[in-house]
């Protein structure tokens, strides 16, 4: 007979249960695999027979979404779902090419403050000396970008920047929480500007600055409805 699988999420992704007692979660048999939000399983008990192997794989790589509102439909999968938003914590929050992961660094009573676990591509600053306000990397932000989310998604998001030095220093004090979690060697835009020269955070997480015209990672933060991840 085939092992019913139980599954939730958790901070990295999802947990999967022997569930053939039919009791879950606190009844589960057996701790069976995890795999994370980029759909990479990184831990499969050895011995499994063929067909839970398959199942596994089979729901990891499904859209984590469907797994979360459509298939967990028991109060305890709502609270688990719930439970995902937390300081720390990465969560999808897609647009109309895919999945995209983020990093939540705030929750808020009626937002969530989301930053790009990575860069979204390299650009100059802006052509001349300018504002956050005036900049190009703000015009593409407010408009290309968010254009690319669809009409529910978009409507979902109060506002997309780029951090400041002081949010910088506030949400991510360490130098290792900068550090782009792929380890692309790449220096990332802030907003803060000053004359010529714009705040940057380097490779190695350092705060530092460069010239507007530089072309260097954009990695956007946006400010989401709460109800959007509930």
């Amino acid at each position: 007979m085939k092992t019913a699988l139980g599954y939730r999420p958790n901070s990295m992704g999802i947990e999967f249960w022997d569930r053939n007692d039919n009791k879950y979660p606190s009844g589960a048999k057996k701790f069976l695999a995890i795999a994370t939000f980029t759909r990479e399983i990184i831990f499969i008990e050895k011995g499994l027979p063929k067909e839970v192997v398959d199942e596994i794989h089979s729901i990891a790589s499904g859209e984590w979404h469907e797994i979360f509102y459509n298939e967990m439909t028991d109060e305890w999968a709502r609270n688990a779902s719930i439970g995902r938003i937390k300081k720390g914590n990465i969560i999808a929050f897609n647009n109309n090419f895919g999945e995209l992961m983020w990093r939540i660094l705030d929750v808020r009573q009626d937002e969530i403050l989301l930053l790009s676990q990575n860069i979204v591509g390299k650009a100059p600053f802006s052509e001349e000396n300018s504002s956050w306000d005036e900049s190009g990397v703000k015009k593409y932000l407010t408009t290309i970008y968010l254009d690319d989310f669809p009409p529910c998604k978009k409507e979902q998001v109060k506002d997309i920047f780029l951090l400041s030095v002081s949010e910088v220093e506030k949400y991510m004090p360490t130098t290792l929480e900068r550090i782009l979690p792929n380890g692309l060697p790449c220096k990332w835009w802030l907003r803060t500007t000053k004359g010529y020269h714009v705040a940057t955070v380097g490779a190695d997480g350092e705060i530092d600055g460069d010239k507007v015209a530089a072309e260097l990672g954009v990695r956007p933060a946006t400010l989401v409805d709460k109800k959007a991840f509930l």
